[in-house]
């Protein structure tokens, strides 16, 4: 199953996000085919049992995978073993290359989401062209890989950019060269689709099925428009019940932001905070490490937020923002500006939608409005 991996992305052009789904069906097929009479065994067979459990278009994406496999099964049987599916042998340079790229990614302060994906670029891109060391590399090796993606493996064009970025990031700042003249390459222009958007009510009934945390994190999630990694970042003082406002910190992008929080899951958040803070109180008693402050702040804040409180209340109680500059000793408005993204007014008259969603009736609920 390992060769047939890299068999779909470079023979067929497969997408990355989707082999392993492909990888998911021919497994199954396997099952289907060990499980079953012979007179019952086939594609056909196959596609009928999946039929009545699956949606259609997860039926076709199926059978693509079985026909890729089994076509891949008779390519490989036919050609000489010397000759067979095999990933190249990694360079001791590019094991190094990649190890000091990791060690930039981070000295540079960039995301772990942002490490994983220009990690697996470069690793792509030393694939791409395995015959060469790092230093090896030029212009002309960066165009023909752009133009792969675009033309082969057929990506969108935030792909693309990305795997620009990922590769611009290894020759600027690990390899110390400036690469130009990329002009030449096929650009990606797959358009891009518009998101699936459930109805209020669609989303009610999802929320009412969910348990407990998950039902309090999806809310969240829908009550505020966080992404799924703020949800579950989400300390204790970043969430202002009284105020119904969320603070995330270190969004996408290294930013911080606020938005709203439903006051409706007030009650949900009590229950969870007291079923929690019995494993935080244990967890201390074991000498288990508390909740730190990120990077450095600890040392250089150990006393913080008194200051930044004293500016944002004098702006929320309508204070100009050049009477707070002044009074902090900022030498630019800039500065205190970032003030203005924390107080509260901004919010005033501001719900979330999540205010605004009605339970879904249940049977009881819609057999109670007939006569007696």
């Amino acid at each position: 199953m390992k060769d047939f991996a890299a068999f779909l992305p470079e023979t067929r052009g497969i997408p990355d996000t989707r082999i392993p789904y492909y990888l998911h069906w021919v497994s199954r097929y396997h099952q289907f085919v060990q499980e079953n009479s012979a007179e019952s065994v086939g594609t056909d067979g196959f596609a009928r049992e999946l039929g009545n459990r699956h949606e259609d278009w997860q039926v076709r994406q199926a059978m693509s995978a079985v026909r890729l496999y089994r076509r891949y099964r008779t390519y490989e049987r036919f050609r000489p073993a010397n000759e067979r599916s095999a990933a190249p042998p990694e360079s001791a340079q590019w094991r190094e290359t990649q190890e000091e790229t990791i060690r930039v990614i981070r000295l540079h302060r960039l995301s772990y989401k942002t490490e994983k994906a220009y990690m697996g670029w470069i690793r792509r891109f030393s694939g791409f062209r395995p015959e060469k060391d790092p230093c090896q590399l030029r212009e002309e090796d960066v165009k023909e890989f752009l133009t792969h993606l675009a033309v082969e493996r057929r990506v969108a064009k935030a792909t693309q950019r990305q795997a620009f970025n990922a590769i611009l990031f290894l020759y600027r700042h690990v390899l110390d060269v400036e690469i130009t003249g990329l002009d030449g390459a096929v650009r990606s222009k797959i358009p891009r689709r518009l998101p699936v958007v459930l109805t209020r009510e669609e989303i009610a009934r999802v929320l009412s099925r969910l348990p407990g945390c998950h039902r309090l994190m999806a809310g969240i999630i829908y009550g505020g428009g966080l992404r799924l990694q703020e949800c579950l970042e989400l300390r204790v003082k970043d969430v202002d019940c009284l105020q119904n406002r969320m603070t995330v910190r270190a969004g996408k992008g290294d930013k911080d932001r606020q938005t709203l929080f439903p006051e409706s899951l007030r009650e949900d958040l009590r229950r969870h905070l007291e079923s929690v803070r019995s494993i935080y109180d244990k967890d201390r008693k074991n000498g288990e490490a508390g909740v730190s402050l990120p990077y450095a702040l600890q040392t250089k804040y150990p006393s913080a937020t008194l200051r930044h409180s004293f500016a944002t209340h004098l702006l929320e109680n309508g204070y100009d923002i050049r009477t707070v500059q002044e009074l902090l000793g900022h030498s630019h408005l800039e500065t205190t500006m970032i003030y203005t993204h924390v107080a509260h007014t901004r919010f005033l008259g501001v719900k979330s939608p999540m205010e605004a969603l009605q339970p879904p009736a249940t049977a009881a609920t819609a057999g109670s409005s007939g006569g007696r």
